[in-house]
């Protein structure tokens, strides 16, 4: 793998930045987890779903992560622990189906979308600024971050269907 130089200022990728599968340019890519640059495939987001086998996933709109299609059920109450920065803690733990909510008094209910910027074991693919490797799954720098979230997720920017 070496793309060249990589500008993180430039929305155009370099151009072996590219899927593996079907040669999409020019949009966010994923790239195999704890897999050696030289070695990995690229995909984007139509095909990393076929490869991880998974349906349904889908931009954010902020660009930096997924929809997964799995909804959520979250609760707390007055008993609920607080966090370090004193913010009350959320609890994942119910179905979501109502008549098997938890009870007692002074609880609340929420439910959201999963989200994630991995697809299965596919994580973004953000190259380093040399364009010889991909940066680690918690060191990518800020601008480099910014750059990949600036990626539309496909060609004509729609979204995947399932």
């Amino acid at each position: 793998m070496d793309f060249g130089p990589v500008d993180y200022t430039s929305t155009v990728p370099p151009k072996g930045y590219e899927c593996s599968v079907c040669a999409a340019h020019g949009v966010k890519l994923w790239r195999e987890y704890q897999t050696c640059a030289d070695y990995t495939s690229l995909f984007c987001l139509v095909c990393a779903q076929a490869d991880q086998k998974k349906t349904g996933y889908r931009g954010t709109e902020d660009g930096k992560s997924l929809y997964t299609g799995v909804i959520k059920h979250w609760y707390q109450d007055d008993e609920t622990h607080w966090t370090a920065n004193g913010a009350q803690q959320w609890w994942l733990g119910w179905s979501g189906e109502p008549d098997k909510r938890p009870t007692g008094p002074n609880i609340r209910f929420k439910s959201d979308e999963e989200r994630h910027d991995s697809i299965g074991w596919l994580t973004p693919a953000v190259p380093t600024p040399e364009g010889d490797t991909y940066w680690g799954r918690c060191s990518t720098p800020d601008d480099a971050c910014a750059w990949w979230y600036a990626l539309p997720y496909s060609p004509t920017n729609q979204e995947a269907k399932p």
